[in-house]
């Protein structure tokens, strides 16, 4: 009889163990899975806050869109050193960051977050590209499609130092090579073109 006493103190206290100890570790887990969590935040707090451009560079009218990356919830203020040659016209939910390219010369963005981190990007601006209007066909560069050009391809094919002011209209047929085949176009769109027989 004190046997079995002995025994069923033994298995009650085994099994009231037993139901204790997961408890026990489920509350273990929860902490922590907390504090990972904070851990986690935490670090992505402290991420460097960084552009996904090393610099903008581009001509003026254009506007430049890029991501800014370690903003998290935290309010973020830029500020152009010359706002005549860039300023910022789109600022959005999604950190992305547009600049309205404006006048040729060299600026810096400057960003600061609310908890105090920093970063910069330097922004140049070149002058617009002079606009060259060629005529189609113009081989020769005097502005006008005629037999000058095709005299002037026909030489350049068969080995004669000429040189072709427009090398892109000597591809005529645009399929990335200067050839016979481009000779043939052009003598007959200048046939079409002037009408010819």
């Amino acid at each position: 009889m004190k046997k079995n006493k002995l025994l069923c103190y033994v298995l009650s206290f085994t099994l009231g163990l037993s139901l204790f100890i997961p408890s026990a570790l489920a509350v273990n887990a929860e902490e922590l899975t907390d504090s990972s969590s904070e851990t986690e935040n935490s670090s992505m707090s402290h991420e460097a806050l960084r552009f996904e451009v090393d610099s903008v560079s581009g001509y003026a009218t254009v506007t430049e869109i890029f991501r800014v990356y370690g903003i998290g919830d935290n309010d973020i203020e830029y500020t152009i050193a010359d706002e005549t040659i860039a300023e910022v016209v789109e600022d959005t939910d999604e950190n992305y960051l547009g600049i309205a390219l404006l006048k040729a010369g060299t600026t810096t963005l400057s960003a600061k977050t609310s908890d105090g981190r920093t970063a910069e990007i330097d922004i140049t601006v070149l002058e617009e590209e002079p606009t060259v209007c060629v005529t189609w066909g113009d081989l020769t560069g005097d502005t006008s499609f005629d037999l000058a050009d095709v005299i002037c391809l026909q030489k350049f094919l068969l080995g004669y130092d000429v040189q072709i002011v427009n090398i892109s209209e000597a591809d005529f047929n645009r399929d990335g090579q200067i050839n016979i085949f481009d000779l043939c176009a052009l003598k007959q769109e200048l046939i079409r073109f002037t009408g010819w027989h």
